[in-house]
């Protein structure tokens, strides 16, 4: 993991609009997850962002495991619920 990269988490993150302005802004990250719930916009972010971890549910996301596994540098985005 690279200490200057940040992971990134996408909350309610419908198609990914804010991942994808993050990519054309150049911003790189160590990980990247989302959450969301919907199954048609997972899996236009699934295809836009393969390499991206979805959660699910954000009412069942373990944030203290997150920051356990990856650290404490993270950026985070949320959509509209």
């Amino acid at each position: 993991m690279s200490e200057n990269k940040y992971n990134y988490i996408d909350f309610f993150s419908g198609v990914g609009g804010f991942h994808l302005g993050s990519e054309w802004a150049g911003l790189e990250w160590n990980k990247s997850f989302s959450s969301e719930i919907e199954k048609y916009p997972i899996s236009v972010y699934q295809k836009r962002f393969p390499d991206s971890i979805p959660l699910g549910d954000i009412t069942k996301i373990d944030c203290d495991l997150l920051i356990k596994e990856y650290g404490t540098r993270w950026i985070i985005t949320s959509g509209f619920p």
